[in-house]
């Protein structure tokens, strides 16, 4: 009999395939997998056993524009677990363990998301900018963790720029006017009628 070992990856799998248009959109393929090992094996044959994994995954097509950020959820993972408590060897007494032992249910929910913002970069010189704001805002991630702060939102507002910290707009030159399809432009607030 011949045993083969094959090498999988496991935990959060994330495959981005990103296409770049010349009016400065880039469309992505995403696919995210979530996987597992299982607690039970499959018996294959006297002593040996196959591993079972737990895997969900999802594709989706978005197109967005440079220097854009956009969130993704839906990976939602619920586990339900029983978990016993009792008083050493008292606990383990038939009928009378039942007074030192306690079953409770630990319900855990957890979603994962995705925040994506591509960025086209067209010279060196904004790659060596964007090269710079990485290395920051790294810096910064990694001085909040420091801080011993639990604060959920904070990494958030690190990786998701604000209008203000959006990258500036590329020179006419580079990128070619969008054409228009009659839509409200967002900075104009006034009524056209």
């Amino acid at each position: 009999m011949l045993n083969t070992i094959e090498y999988r990856d496991i935990g959060i799998v994330l495959e981005v395939t990103p296409r770049i248009n010349p009016d400065g959109f880039v469309k992505m393929v995403i696919r995210p997998e979530i996987s597992t090992i299982a607690s039970s094996t499959i018996p294959l044959s006297t002593g040996l056993n196959a591993t079972v994994f737990n895997t969900r995954e999802a594709q989706t097509t978005i197109t967005v524009q440079d220097g854009h950020t956009i969130i993704l959820g839906g990976l939602i993972t619920t586990k339900d677990e029983n978990r016993d408590r009792k008083v050493p060897i008292l606990g383990d007494i038939p009928l009378l363990g039942a007074l030192f032992k306690s079953t409770h249910t630990v319900k855990e929910r957890t979603e994962l998301l995705i925040i994506l913002t591509p960025r086209v970069i067209r010279n060196n010189v904004q790659a060596d900018e964007i090269t710079r704001e990485q290395k920051r805002t790294l810096g910064m991630l990694r001085k909040w963790e420091g801080d011993g702060k639990n604060d959920l939102l904070k990494p958030l507002e690190l990786l998701v720029p604000s209008q203000s910290d959006a990258p500036p707009p590329a020179p006419a030159e580079l990128m070619p006017e969008l054409p228009n399809n009659n839509m409200a432009d967002p900075k104009n607030d006034e009524d056209p009628t």
